[in-house]
């Protein structure tokens, strides 16, 4: 979709509308159906590669359920915080992916920093191919003991953190993390924008969906 895809005019004219546009119709009889994760990315493909809706359906991504049932039997809960220095009372924030610019993440740091409060603790799960940028993030942290840089975890590990912590903050950009992180049971505030809405996700009320303005 927009977010990642077609932003500039070799991207949307040649590779979308000539390349991939021409590969799709030469395999469409051979496809049944085309499924696509997210509303905009449906979008995208009716406009630029001429699929009817009447051919596609959204098939959001989605989470290893077995696997959270299984550590939610488990004490997963107590080793991770007891590794942290993570009381069973505090306050644990979420947060996370391949973290880049568009993502915000810094928001987060900030606001935990801002919060001042000891029993207010921050997991920020993965990393930035952008060694600048990742170095930015960790001295804007400015070794706050409660903002905890894990980098990238194993896909069963990260369920462990979603399960202690109390909310999930993701200022911009969609991540299958979100999907992950419903599944996990935790609420969500997430940013939206041109090409990013949350709301097809908000089947029971438990994201808190920001327009651009009120993400500060």
């Amino acid at each position: 979709d927009f977010s990642n895809s077609g932003n500039n005019w070799i991207s949307l004219n040649l590779l979308h509308r000539v390349f991939y546009r021409f590969i799709i119709k030469f395999l469409y009889k051979k496809i049944d159906k085309i499924f696509y994760i997210t509303p905009e990315g449906g979008y995208f493909l009716n406009r630029f590669y001429k699929i009817p809706y009447k051919y596609m359906d959204l098939l959001p991504l989605g989470a290893d359920t077995d696997c959270i049932n299984g550590l939610k039997k488990q004490s997963s809960k107590s080793s991770v915080r007891t590794k942290y220095n993570i009381n069973k009372s505090d306050f644990v924030i979420f947060t996370g992916g391949k973290l880049n610019k568009i993502k915000k993440t810094s928001l987060v740091i900030e606001l935990v920093n801002n919060l001042k409060n000891s029993s207010v603790h921050l997991f920020i799960i993965g990393e930035s191919f952008d060694e600048d940028y990742d170095s930015e993030l960790k001295n804007l942290a400015n070794k706050n003991p409660r903002i905890h840089f894990t980098g990238w975890v194993g896909s069963n590990e990260i369920y462990k953190f979603m399960l202690i912590s109390d909310v999930a903050i993701f200022p911009y950009s969609q991540s299958v993390l979100w999907q992950q992180c419903i599944v996990a049971g935790l609420p969500l505030i997430v940013g939206s924008g041109p090409g990013i809405d949350a709301n097809y996700l908000n089947r029971n009320n438990n994201i808190f969906i920001l327009n651009e303005k009120e993400i500060n």
